[in-house]
This record gives structure tokens, sequence and C-alpha cells, in this order.
């Protein structure tokens, strides 16, 4: 049984604008480095279940906004409300920064955060956030990293190679269905 809805009563309630992690605060430190335009949670699209979603940071790029989902760990419910979100918002331009990619999604599992994302068509880089990566995104190329196998080298040293396309919605539906 999952209890995760019962913790919300010993949780202590932040006030707007405060960080739900440290790994949030420090993104805001890169992107205040940076000397870019951004927003932290300003922004929210529905998904399934008339329900809000709301990614971390917003920021303005030269060509398009964009936005940026932090995640240390990344349980199945959140991996499944990030597929819900881009799948019902297929223009939506957000990538997630993950600060472990290659923890896989459960002990029993070999599969790990950045190939999950991966399959899904969901752009992702390593946290701290590379800056030839994150200079792509201001200037409108959207780029990825490759999901690496075990034996692969660091990914925080390899630099992305791939643009990315987001999920459709029949892509996502296809892969659910196994096809």
């Amino acid at each position: 049984m999952n209890y995760s809805r019962f913790n919300h009563f010993g949780t202590k309630r932040r006030k707007k604008g405060e960080f739900r992690s440290g790994l949030e605060r420090k993104v805001n430190e890169f992107l205040l480095q940076q000397d870019s335009a951004h927003f932290y949670e300003s922004e929210r699209f529905p998904y399934y279940l008339k329900r809000q979603y709301t990614p971390d940071f917003q920021v303005r790029g030269k060509k398009f906004d964009f936005w940026i989902e932090v995640k240390g760990r990344w349980q199945s419910d959140d991996r499944n409300k990030f597929l819900a979100v881009i799948t019902n918002n297929p223009d939506l331009n957000i990538f997630v920064a993950l600060q472990a990619p290659r923890q896989t999604i459960s002990k029993q599992s070999s599969t790990m955060y950045c190939q999950w994302a991966q399959r899904f068509g969901i752009a992702w880089c390593p946290c701290p956030i590379p800056q030839q990566f994150f200079d792509s995104w201001v200037n409108g190329v959207k780029l990825t990293y490759p999901a690496p196998t075990k034996g692969d080298v660091d990914p925080q040293m390899v630099m992305p190679l791939t643009t990315t396309e987001m999920a459709t919605v029949s892509s996502v539906s296809n892969i659910l269905r196994g096809q």
C-alpha cells in the first residue's frame, strides 16, 4: 500500500518562492550566474484529472522560453506525472536536470533515470547543468544527452550530441503498449 498521501501532515509548509531542496537552490545559483531572466515555480500546466503541474524553473531564452525540472530522486509517481504533462502539453519546452542520471528507477530494475527519459523522448542533462548544454537551450537548440550504458564514461564528460523531439501522445501510447 502506498502511504505517501499521508506523509503531508508532518511536512513544513513552504513560503512562496522557497526552494524544495538544496539541489533546486544550486540550480537557481547557476541561473543567477548566467544572468538569465528566470522564475521559480512561476507557471502551472494542466495534466490528466484536472491537476496542475509546476516546473521548478522558467528561463527566458533568445528564441523561446523553456522550463527546467530538477530531480534528485525521481520516483514512479513523479515520472508518471511528468509523462502525463508532456503528453498533454506537446509544445512544452522542458528538460530534466538529473542529480543521479545513472540511478536505477527501482531496486528491481536495471533501467536508469536517463534511459527512462530517453525512452519517452524527454530531454535531460546531468546536474549541475553543463554550461554548453544550457547555452544551447538559451539559443534555441533543444539538445539532450544520449543515455549511457553501464560501461560508458560519466555523462557529464560527454557533450550532448542529439537534438530532441518531445514525446507525442501517440508515441508514448505506442511505447506503453510495447509497440
